[in-house]
């Protein structure tokens, strides 16, 4: 994990927020809840295209059944 964590610290200098997305997948990932949730607000904010696949990312599955992600899915108004 070491290895990943350095890859991770750098990706912000190369994609910047642009990447928020695949960074709380990344923190949810890594059981780091309040971190993940934090760049999933960040991405909501920026409209990232990666939002299209909340529902089925496999590496949000950690933080689904949090109040935050299930209002923010809310607010994403998707059909049922």
């Amino acid at each position: 994990m070491p290895d990943a964590k350095a890859a991770l610290a750098k990706l912000p200098s190369i994609a910047g927020d642009s990447a928020a997305y695949q960074y709380a997948g990344i923190y949810a990932s890594w059981g780091q809840s309040a971190e993940a949730l934090r760049w999933l607000q960040q991405a909501y904010r920026l409209h990232d295209p990666g939002l299209l696949e909340i529902r089925a990312d496999h590496l949000l599955d950690p933080i689904r059944s949090t109040p935050e992600y299930k209002n923010l899915e809310l607010a994403m108004d998707f059909p049922p």
